[in-house]
């Protein structure tokens, strides 16, 4: 299952099953995708994706994001909401990101008003969630590590990034868990794990 569609799923469990269609997005450090997730019965619309190679802005960025949002939803009267696959570091709750090793040019821009804005959404309707995180609540869910009572999630790009799930819940400590559920950033042969991706 590629991350876009664990993105609809995760839009799947944090909507309540109540119908919705909402549109997600799975950035990545090259490229993004984005397409409608129609709940409750998970179905995906048509993917709009792009390369983000020539962006060098924040506001060529959200045009870009905008655009690609516009082309999903061709044949699509309305959406309640957009969810973001996002590289860490991230903070999720506040929709800004921390990131300077990719995309430079986020760094500490709010995402969540920007895209509200532009897509005429309430602030609370734009959420986002780790991309290793959004991979292994779909596996948990709906994919190879369904009904397993532990399970790690990597994913491997630009980056690394990772996950870990208990009982079918995501955590980020605990016996087996690295600090923050993160390999990243793990001292590996004079540098760190991410330098060798």
């Amino acid at each position: 299952m590629g991350t876009l569609s664990s993105v609809g799923f995760a839009v799947y469990v944090m909507t309540d099953h109540v119908e919705s269609r909402v549109l997600a997005y799975d950035v990545g450090g090259s490229h993004v995708a984005a397409a409608v997730c129609c709940t409750p019965d998970f179905r995906l619309g048509p993917v709009a994706s792009a390369p983000h190679a020539g962006v060098s802005t924040s506001d060529a960025f959200l045009d870009l994001l905008y655009d690609l949002g516009m082309r999903a939803r061709i044949g699509q009267d309305w959406i309640t909401g957009a969810m973001l696959a996002v590289p860490g570091p991230f903070d999720l709750q506040a929709g800004v990101s921390l990131m300077r090793h990719k995309l430079p040019y986020l760094y500490g821009v709010d995402l969540r008003q920007a895209l509200s804005a532009r897509f005429a959404l309430p602030a609370a309707q734009v959420r986002f969630l780790n991309d290793a995180d959004a991979y292994l609540l779909g596996e948990v869910g709906a994919g190879a590590a369904r009904g397993f009572r532990r399970a790690v999630g990597l994913t491997l790009g630009t980056g690394i990034g990772s996950a870990f799930a208990v009982e079918g819940h995501l955590v980020t400590e605990g016996p087996g868990v690295p600090a923050g559920g993160e390999i990243w950033n793990l001292p590996y042969q004079g540098g760190i794990v991410e330098d060798f991706t």
